[in-house]
């Protein structure tokens, strides 16, 4: 604001022709209202979708912003002499920056969910394979308490608050394919969990997934008469 009026100070009064000085303000206040929505919504995304979420978008808007702010500005130095095209060219940039913004927003807010469970197979999957076979994998999912709220309410489809295993199954079975769904149903007498269970239910479901079972044994023995009798043991 000190700027800006310093600025009109300056500006040679009662002026009837757009001046470089005009769309520069314009340029900067704009920009500065990018800032303030872009602000906004990683603090949306921080309560409401998952702190995975926001923090993507800060990370994205970091290098966005001040590469965008630059290049607006060599433009601006480079075509001062041409004002009106560009004013033109100006906003149109900042319009399909707004576009952009907006479109990586309901991007972000449609797919945070199918990239946070990915990274979080990458990391598991990493883990059972160092895990000898037939040993439990103990599981400690790495997400938040919002990230965590997040999956359950898309998974509680009828809002009553409880979500059964038999909902849960086909979101896990995409990042961590197992062979025998069932097994994982009937392993655990609980059926369904409410929200303040829901982190713990995921991390069983998970460890039942992803541990292997321990490989069998053959064990051949001699008996009577000398003929060999296989026995299979786990």
């Amino acid at each position: 604001q000190t700027l800006s009026g310093k600025v009109q100070t300056l500006m040679p009064a009662g002026a009837e022709y757009l001046m470089w000085m005009d769309v520069c303000m314009s340029m900067v206040g704009i920009f500065m209202v990018f800032a303030v929505m872009e602000n906004i919504y990683a603090q949306y995304c921080c309560e409401y979708h998952s702190e995975f979420s926001a923090l993507n978008v800060d990370k994205v808007c970091r290098r966005v912003f001040p590469s965008g702010f630059v290049l607006m500005v060599i433009v601006m130095l480079a075509a001062k002499d041409y004002v009106p095209v560009l004013a033109v060219l100006i906003h149109a940039y900042l319009g399909l920056f707004a576009i952009v913004f907006i479109v990586y927003g309901v991007w972000e807010t449609f797919t945070f969910q199918r990239r946070l469970m990915t990274r979080e197979a990458s990391r598991i999957n990493k883990l059972v394979e160092v895990t000898e076979p037939g040993t439990k994998v103990q599981i400690m999912l790495d997400i938040g308490d919002v990230g965590i709220k997040s999956v359950f309410h898309s998974l509680d489809l009828d809002k009553s608050g409880f979500v059964t295993k038999e909902e849960v199954m086909p979101l896990l079975c995409r990042f961590f394919p197992c062979p025998d769904a069932a097994k994982v149903l009937e392993a655990e007498h609980t059926k369904g969990c409410q929200f303040k269970d829901f982190r713990k239910l995921l991390e069983d479901m998970i460890s039942l997934m992803v541990s292997k079972p321990k490989p069998e044994e053959v064990v051949i023995e001699v008996v009577a008469g000398g003929s060999t009798q296989i026995n299979m043991e786990t």
